[in-house]
């Protein structure tokens, strides 16, 4: 695990990256000229296996989503590390940052080399308040991981 990420580099002029927003599932409901506004929030930032991409605890507003690799979701509890969820092209976290503004509730580590697509709140913002829809899909991810991790603790608790 490492240092904190790399600032990136700008989704708007590379194609795959904006293919990539274009098909992925939380933007359908998006309009041709709510897209400028989506590429202009977005960066890639590329990481190593092993390192480490958010850390439970931290402040942070952003969104990730995975274009390619594969990484893990972990959770401290106590003297044990609890392997929450692995995640791939295609999924996404950091949404209880994105969303809240509270800290980040699990830990992020790369698997393999990831590429990601990393969404800033302060970005979003004019896309979250013109489709609603874009805030409930990522809050239902929210609420769902939230059980998963509650169920998680309790069965490691025995």
């Amino acid at each position: 695990m490492t240092a904190p990420l790399p600032s990136g580099e700008s989704v708007a002029g590379n194609l795959p990256a904006c293919a990539f927003l274009k098909s992925f599932k939380l933007f359908r409901t998006l309009e041709d000229l709510d897209w400028p506004v989506l590429f202009d929030a977005a960066r890639i930032v590329r990481c190593e296996a092993n390192q480490l991409i958010i850390r439970e605890g931290d402040k942070g507003d952003e969104l990730f989503l995975i274009m390619s690799g594969s990484v893990q979701v972990l959770l401290q509890q106590a003297d044990r590390r609890l392997d929450l969820a692995p995640l791939s092209r295609g999924a996404f976290f950091g949404e209880v940052g994105f969303l809240t503004g509270r800290p980040r509730t699990a830990s992020v580590v790369a698997r393999t080399p990831v590429e990601l697509v990393v969404l800033s709140r302060t970005g979003m913002d004019s896309l979250l308040k013109k489709h609603p829809r874009l805030r409930k899909l990522i809050q239902t991810v929210m609420e769902g991981r939230a059980r998963a991790t509650i169920e998680a603790i309790e069965k490691a608790r025995g």
